[in-house]
Order: C-alpha cells, then structure tokens, then sequence
C-alpha cells in the first residue's frame, strides 16, 4: 500500500476526528490530543506506509513524550506513569536497534532482533498515538465528562481509517487479490529481486507497489532458493521510484496486459551491433525484435539460441539464452544500420512494424523474416557487384536464382548457363541464340564439351562484346549465371590441369568484367569445390540453409560468425542475404517468396 493510497482513508480519518472533536472541544485545534490526532495520519501516510522501522519508532515516542508532557495527568496519573515507561522503552528499543552493530555474538545479535522486532510492533504512530487519546478518553470519563464518547468514536473512526490496507482489501475483494513480498536486492537499475510466495511465471505482467510508489513490471526469473521462491522483476521505473531499501515489504498483483510482447530485456554480453538476452517466449532464430520505438528503434534478427544457468544470490536456475544481431531500422524504403548500445535491461519487444516496400529501383525477392519488410535486389545499377547464391538441394536455391535473374532481367539481357536442363526444360526459359543484341531479358545457353572449357570460352567471347560496347561509349547490361558453378569453374584440388588453366582464364574475366557492365551469378551446393578466385569477387550473397564445415567457415570470414550460427538453421525458402546489391546495410534473414 503506497503513501498514495494512504491518502485518501486518511484525509477521511481526519475528517472524522474533527468533527467528532468538535463536540468534544470547540476550539480543538487548541487540545493536544487533536495534533496527536493529526501526527498519527501524516505519520501513517509519509513515514511508514508499509511497516514501522526503528528510526519511525524513535520519533512515535518522542511525540508520546510531548503528549505525556502536555496532557493533565491528574485523573489518571498512574497510567500516563505507565505510558511515560512504555514511550522511554521504545526510545531505548529504537535506538539501540538503529545505532547498535550487528556484533559477532549470537547474544548480541538476538538482542538486536528482538529491540529492531519491539519497534516496528509497538513503535507505530497509531499505537503510540492510539494509546495517548485512549488514555485521554479514560481520563474524561473518569471525571465525569460525558464527551469522552464523541473522543472515544473520534478516536476509533480515526484508527479505523489508517490502520487496516484498504487497498489490498478492495483488491481482494475484487477478485484481483495480491501478494506481499519482501524485497531482497536491486539487481540493476529497473531490476528487483524479491522474495514471493505467489506462484508467478516468467513474461506475466505484475503490478509492484512499494513503500515510496508502485510501477509496472515484468517477471524476468523465478528462481528457487534456501529462503523460498525469489522473483526477478522488470520495472517500468528506477527501483528507488518504488521502494527505498532492500528488506522493504512490496506487493504484487496482475496488471493489465501490454499493447507489445515482452520478449526479454537486453543484459550482459550486448554490444552496440548485438543483444543478448534471456528469452520469455518460445522464439526461432531469424525472428525480428526490436527496441525502443518512434526515431529510436532498433530492429534485431535472433541468430542464436540455448541454455545458461543463471544465479542471483542463493538462488540458481537454468534459463534459455538467445542473441540477436542488429539489423537497422526501416527508412525510406532501405534497412539502415545504424549502431547503438541498449540500455541495461531495456526492454525488447516483437517487431511491430508497418509494411514496407522496396525503394524505386528495386525488385523485391521476400521479406524480413518475422515482418512485413519487403528487401529486394537493385536491377538499375550494374557496378555493384557479383552474387553467390549457395545452399543444399531442396533449399530453394534455384528458386532464388531464378528470382534473381528474374529481378536483373528488367535492365539487363541476363544468360545462364546451364547444362543440367532445369532452365530450359523445367523452367521454360527460351534459348539464346549466339549474335542477339544484348537487350534486356532472361535466357539460357546449355554449352556442350568440357564445362570449364565451354565456360571459359562463352565468357571470353561475352567479355569481347562487352569491351567492343564500352570502347565506343554505349556499354549495354549484361549478367551471366553459372548454374552449377562448380562445373564451370571448380576448385583446383577438384580439376584436372586442363580445367585450371580455363578456370584462371574465366577468373581473370570475372576480376574485369565489372568495368565493361557486365556481372556474374554462381550457383552451388558448396564453396569447397568453387574456384575461391572466383567466388572470393563476389560482393553479394544469397545464403540458403548450409551445413558442410567448409562451406560455413569460408562463410563466416565473408558474412561474420552471427551468419554462420543461422545457415543450418534455416528452413526451406529461408535466405540470409548480404550485400551492396540489396536494400539493406547488413546481413539480413529473409523469407523468400515462393515460386509461382
């Protein structure tokens, strides 16, 4: 029950002892008795809101020195005796469980418990101040003043009113009951452990009020310990907005639900480009959280996911663990990273955000995993760069391919190579004929012999037509697909001399072809058997779910090790994308549209 909610039974306390007093005393703001009236409900409501500390009851009874000094103790002089010896108790029980240390003895430390115990019972203002307007009403009545009864209503109505939690038994009556528990540490600066016997569950929403003022908060961890169940609290204030020292008694009871799903708070091991953290909802990696909102938010993809044991004082419990990767926030139609630090503890929440679609200039190929984000591929500009498309059989790496070319194909005259048969026969995409202009388009050539050779041999002769086009000026777009890259220009510990001497000439190729407008796409299963001289000229990738050691490790030095925890744990249709070439600053976790 908070100094807020002491208020308002207070103010109506005092309403009532003043009219009562009143018919006691016309001028009652002359009687001690009405201050000592007074001095129980400012006390109740500012200084001891919960419970009576030692330091509280040193000030009850130096208030009963004052009522006993100014009070007529004749009709009663025995029991004022009484309340004198009762008030100089308390001063001694104050202040030796106040001042005194904690000593090494067990006698003075009982002796200790025991004075701190006495004062919080007996040192309250209401039963300090209580027993001064009782003995007061004894007093009128035993000289014969029959307004001891409107004294002694004024004084029942007056303890009525600030004695009993209102509060907590509306609260209960209501259906909504709560829990009264013992703070045992602030854990960080939004963060407090408390001591609860409720049976709270991580991600509820709880309501916390405390001896200074009541917050919001999250249940981050429950956590079993020697003294009960300890609960870690997520508070939506500073822990000193709520209460002011550990051991202070707070309350809990459900709260309205929030308008976002708490998904954890940002802790240790976070960094300007990641956040780690304990999740409170089931989560798969590649999902979308963010922080903060409004010009400040921050969008995160999940990259990883397992169990840690986590210890908070006596208590211990083995609790999921999880890290996101930033990925930026939308703005004008792009992804944009822009670092930052979470704050301690801040609050992450499910991605919330409006859909968006691809800038002018791009062709979209699937969303941000877990939004409605559309990234997409730059079919306008040719400088920037090379794509790898890699991935398992089954993964939907044609699909992407196929997308891709799909996307270049609106600005440029875009040839795979293929000796497979998918493009042609399954995919239906129409033969190049040797001598068409270069205009914009998608088509397939299926060359014959050695693939290297063949390959080497097409490329070269692109590569003339190319240079032919930039020497007078007119240079047009052009995008050639290695399907099954490894066949066209494999890595030499897979080929034979023949087949290294074509693959230098066709990596040479690739290493210039930039300059004359032209860009490559190649396709593969894995990276250890593709010339690393070829694909190391790629700058943009689409990764697809890749599990073989080699592949991840050539991966994580291009993409970074947060990319290479998610690859084998993508699912079909799944693609982690990085590049110049898309709409997004780093690597992202798409879902990619499925095929028509």
């Amino acid at each position: 029950m908070t100094a807020r909610e002491r208020l308002i039974p207070a103010l109506l306390g005092m309403l009532l002892f003043v009219g009562l007093g009143r018919e006691v005393d016309s001028h009652f703001w002359t009687a001690w008795w009405f201050y000592v009236g007074l001095g129980i409900a400012v006390a109740v409501v500012f200084v001891e809101p919960f419970y009576g500390r030692a330091q509280d009851a040193i000030v009850a009874a130096v208030g009963g020195v004052g009522a006993w000094a100014s009070a007529d103790q004749g009709p009663v002089e025995g029991l004022w005796t009484a309340y004198l010896v009762f008030c100089a108790v308390l001063l001694v029980c104050g202040g030796y469980a106040a001042l005194a240390s904690e000593g090494e003895t067990r006698a003075t430390q009982v002796t200790k418990l025991a004075a701190n115990h006495a004062s919080k019972v007996f040192g309250r203002a209401a039963a300090v101040g209580g027993a001064a307007l009782t003995i007061e009403v004894v007093a009128l009545a035993r000289t014969g003043d029959s307004n001891y009864i409107d004294l002694a209503f004024a004084t029942g109505l007056l303890l009525a009113c600030v004695t009993p939690n209102w509060a907590k038994a509306l609260r209960v009556a209501s259906g909504r009951g709560d829990d009264s528990s013992t703070a045992v540490a602030a854990t960080g600066p939004r963060l407090l452990l408390v001591q609860s016997s409720g049976a709270w569950q991580r991600g509820e929403r709880v309501l916390v009020r405390g001896s200074v003022g009541s917050a919001a908060a999250w249940v981050v961890g429950a956590y079993p310990s020697r003294a009960g169940r300890q609960v870690e609290l997520a508070l939506e204030k500073d822990v000193d907005e709520v209460c002011a020292q550990a051991s202070a008694i707070v309350t809990l009871e459900p709260a309205a639900e929030a308008a976002s799903e708490l998904i954890g708070l940002a802790g240790p091991g976070s960094t300007d480009t990641r956040v780690s953290f304990s999740p409170m909802v089931d989560l798969r990696v590649g999902e979308s959280v963010q922080l903060g909102s409004g010009h400040g938010i921050a969008l995160y993809q999940v990259t990883s996911l397992g169990l840690d044991r986590e210890t908070r004082g006596s208590a211990s419990a083995v609790l999921p663990h999880a890290a996101a990767l930033l990925v930026g926030r939308p703005e004008a139609g792009s992804v944009v990273t822009r670092p930052r630090l979470p704050q301690p503890h801040e609050p992450l929440v499910r991605a919330q955000l409006p859909p968006q679609p691809v800038p002018t200039g791009y062709t979209r190929l699937g969303v941000l995993r877990g939004t409605e984000i559309e990234i997409g591929v730059n079919h306008e500009i040719s400088h920037t760069g090379h794509f790898a498309v890699l991935g398992m059989s089954g993964m939907g790496k044609t699909t992407a391919a196929l997308a891709l070319c799909r996307a270049l194909s609106t600005t440029s005259c875009v040839i795979a190579l293929d000796t497979t048969g998918e493009y042609r026969n399954r995919q239906g995409i129409p033969v190049h004929i040797p001598g068409s202009p270069p205009d914009p388009g998608f088509w397939v050539h299926e060359p014959t012999g050695e693939p290297s050779a063949a390959a080497k041999k097409y490329i070269e002769t692109t590569m003339t037509e190319a240079n032919a086009e930039y020497v007078v000026g007119t240079p047009s777009q052009r995008v050639l697909l290695l399907e099954e890259a490894h066949g066209f220009v494999p890595e030499g510990n897979i080929s034979t001399f023949a087949q290294r001497d074509a693959t230098a000439e066709s990596t040479r190729f690739i290493m210039q072809a930039r300059k004359f407008e032209l860009r490559f796409v190649m396709v593969s299963q894995r990276t250890a058997v593709v010339s690393k001289s070829a694909l190391s000229q790629c700058e943009n990738y689409v990764v697809l779910r890749t599990t073989d050691e080699t592949s991840l490790t050539y991966l994580e030095a291009v993409m970074g090790r947060e990319a290479r925890e998610v690859m084998p744990r993508l699912q079909r249709y799944e693609a982690v994308c990085m590049g110049p070439a898309f709409n997004a600053d780093g690597p992202v976790i798409i879902g990619l549209d499925p095929p028509p």
